[in-house]
């Protein structure tokens, strides 16, 4: 398995940009070469090191040579575009604004690229204001209570996944990247109208944890575009600059007209020093001819074919200039007093830039005070994308997790993350599995396609899925590509580890019952095995990698696939039952439970006691004596609500029938029916035929009958029988048999 780590962080002074190098490596629009060393396993694709306070990253080096991050190739220009084109003056960009002192460009780019989506789509108007503080609070926090305890099920908001830094205690001042964005995003935290969590240049206070699943709007996809630069980087991180893709600006230009504004990275300089060698302070112009990391993420929001070269000219005098006409119109986050009223131009051919994404909402209108949204809730489990690492195996590898419904609602989407262009994906969902074999329910949905770019997406599924309350849905997904002719598969799950070997660690929080994957793993030599079974996520060891010199044990986690659905508004069933049932141990009686209102499968169960048994039909049995409870329950259909009803049932012995007597010389004997689940019985003697008053009472066991001496008796008597069963040590007595007048 190879593996990638993921981080990157932006980070300048007075903006922790955070998106840049994580982009060169992650943004696979991957590379996808050769290896002749690859054995049949599971294969670390990449990982980042640490430098001092920016992350870089790096590919794992091969036999092959260098390490060139590689694209497919964009979409080819279809039709004309114009020279020069301004969301901003279309009124699809929202208004410029100012991070202050944080490191959060990160945060104030990716959201002024959906802010400029709901606008292009119509669901907003540019005074939209989504709020970066609650994106950057809880892209670091899990939704937590004062006494850190959870507050949502973890299918709801993916439990207590979440980011470990070292900045914890702070943090507006960690940085972040893409892998971030689109994991909160997707995972529900967010987005809030920046009315809800406002935002300032020094803000320092928490967030409660109950806003972590507040979303006054969603997002739909988050898309990494193919890289602009093509850029090749060295075994020690060291990055050369091969030039600009046209076809890829095109793309980006494409991608502005249809979708609206794009968030990308480049190496900027700082607040401090804003007329640095790369920027022309008189022009707000910007070119980095060096190769050097992305430290800085805005957001693009139009382009001008012929602003002039000569422009981006350098102020040390050394007259560097870009080789060709061009510009990126960019928004950045250092208020308007910055650049030209806080736009800049970038050149198409600056050396640095990286990572452009586009963000995508939801299809609603915006409704910051009363927010509607596409989908009622996701079932899901995964909060931080792929976390540390991203592996792939040379064999088959599937992951499914499991997903129980809480109420009667549809399955509308699949949420699904991708890491390697062009990927073949294959989702499949069983309803009523058996919960160790994924595959073993119902196939209710098959969904086959090629997803183009890597990112988190959301797929409609041809066929809605209508599910009720306890109803569980296995999703079982695979995602693989082709290099050079062999096909490899991504494993979908995320993968964390413990050790401190960067800034940024991912936390996850499996729970056993959650993910299967259909093969195991030999943790040493990563090897998967040729047989495939069906495992619990968490009973596969750790791997073992070595990152930095450190020896770093890698655990798997949930499968990256959510089930996005909408809840069906129904009505109460009622249903018409008796409380309270009494019989014999001798007879059988019908429940004769029914409903009057709804239409739901009515099922009974014994839920205390045990003395009876019933059918499915309603038909009560006795198996004992004393009282049981059943439980009846109306199963609830996407029109009504489920409901259930106690009954309890009360069993007695049966009646003792005619008493027989018979007189043996001195001895006389009585008999009577007995019943085989009685403990004993009890019989009374009396003068009275009411039997109120007793002169002798006698307790036997499970006896058909006693005898006893005559002259012990009076001349002229009645007698009664009745058995007793115990229920909880305590006789429970059957009714007496009609007293029976005997003379001695």
């Amino acid at each position: 398995m190879k593996t990638k780590r993921l981080f990157n962080v932006l980070a300048l002074v007075g903006i922790m940009l955070m998106l840049h190098a994580f982009v060169l490596t992650v943004n696979t629009f991957a590379e996808k070469k050769k290896d002749n060393n690859r054995y049949t396993g599971v294969h670390c694709i990449a990982y980042m090191k640490n430098t001092g306070d920016d992350f870089y990253p790096k590919l794992v080096p091969t036999k092959s040579g260098k390490n060139k991050l590689m694209e497919t190739e964009p979409e080819k220009c279809r039709g004309n575009l114009p020279t020069r084109y301004n969301l901003t003056e279309n009124g699809e960009s929202t208004a410029i604004k100012n991070q202050g002192n944080h490191g959060t460009c990160w945060a104030f780019g990716m959201l002024a690229s959906l802010e400029s989506n709901m606008i292009k789509n119509g669901f907003a108007d540019k005074s939209v204001d989504l709020s970066e503080r609650h994106l950057t609070w809880f892209t670091y926090n899990p939704e937590l209570d004062d006494e850190d305890k959870q507050l949502s099920p973890d299918d709801c908001y993916a439990g207590m996944d979440h980011w470990h830094t070292v900045n914890l205690g702070n943090p507006y001042a960690n940085g972040g990247n893409g892998q971030l964005v689109s994991a909160t995003l997707a995972r529900g935290f967010g987005t809030v109208d920046e009315s809800h969590a406002k935002y300032n240049g020094s803000i320092s206070t928490d967030l409660p944890g109950f806003m972590a699943g507040k979303s006054d709007y969603r997002m739909k996809n988050f898309t990494y575009l193919p890289e602009i630069t093509d850029k090749e980087i060295s075994d020690d991180g060291e990055i050369t600059f091969h030039g600009t893709k046209e076809a890829s600006v095109e793309d980006v230009k494409r991608t502005l007209m249809q979708k609206g504004a794009v968030a990308v990275a480049f190496h900027q300089t700082t607040q401090d020093d804003p007329t640095g060698a790369y920027f022309n302070e008189e022009n707000s112009a910007f070119y980095c001819y060096n190769d050097l990391w992305s430290n800085h993420e805005v957001c693009i929001v139009g382009w001008d074919d012929n602003y002039k070269k000569i422009n981006f000219k350098d102020t040390t005098g050394q007259a560097k200039i870009p080789p060709k006409d061009g510009a990126w119109i960019v928004k950045n986050s250092w208020g308007e007093k910055w650049g030209d009223k806080g736009y800049f131009y970038l050149s198409y051919y600056d050396h640095t830039v990286s990572e452009p994404v586009s963000l995508e909402g939801e299809n609603v209108h915006y409704d910051k005070d009363n927010p509607k949204h596409e989908f009622d809730r996701a079932y899901q489990y995964d909060g931080i994308g792929f976390g540390d690492f991203i592996y792939e195996s040379d064999k088959e590898f599937k992951q499914a997790n499991v997903f129980c419904m809480s109420k009667p609602e549809t399955v509308k989407a699949v949420g699904y993350s991708t890491r390697i262009a062009d990927s073949e994906l294959s989702i499949k969902i069983y309803k009523n599995s058996q919960y160790n074999k994924p595959e073993s329910g119902k196939l209710v949905a098959v969904e086959n396609f090629t997803q183009k770019a890597p990112g988190y997406h959301t797929r409609m599924l041809k066929k809605p899925i209508d599910g009720l309350k306890g109803d569980r849905f296995s999703v079982v997904c695979t995602s693989s590509y082709n290099v050079n002719g062999t096909k490899k598969w991504t494993l979908m799950l995320e993968a964390t580890t413990d050790v401190d070997i960067s800034r940024f660690n991912a936390v996850g929080h499996c729970k056993k019952g959650q993910t299967y994957v259909n093969r195991k793993i030999d943790k040493n030599s990563h090897k998967v095995s040729d047989k495939t079974a069906w495992i619990d996520v968490t009973s596969v060891e750790p791997l073992n990698e070595v990152v930095n010199n450190y020896d770093t044990p890698v655990k798997f986690g949930n499968a990256l696939v959510k089930l996005w659905t909408q809840t069906h508004k129904t009505k109460p069933s009622k249903i018409s039952v008796p409380s309270t049932i009494k019989l014999t141990t001798s007879q059988t009686k019908n429940i004769n439970a029914r409903t009057v209102a709804g239409d739901g499968k009515i099922t009974y169960k014994v839920i205390s006691g045990k003395k009876v048994v019933i059918n499915r039909q309603g038909v009560i049995t006795p198996k004992g004596i004393g009282t049981s409870v059943i439980r009846v329950t109306v199963i609830g259909t996407m029109e009504y609500d489920g409901v259930h009803k106690d009954v309890a049932i009360k069993v007695y012995p049966r009646d003792c029938g005619k008493i027989r007597v018979k007189r043996y010389g001195e001895l006389v004997s009585f008999k009577w029916k007995t019943d085989k689940k009685a403990s004993g019985y009890e019989i009374c003697f009396s003068k009275n035929k009411n039997m109120k008053k007793s002169f002798r009472k006698i307790f036997t066991g499970n006896k058909s009958g006693i005898k006893l001496i005559r002259k012990t008796l009076p001349k002229k008597y009645y007698i009664t029988v009745r058995a007793y069963g115990k229920d909880n040590g305590k006789k429970v007595f059957g009714s007496m048999a009609k007293a029976k007048i005997v003379s001695r």
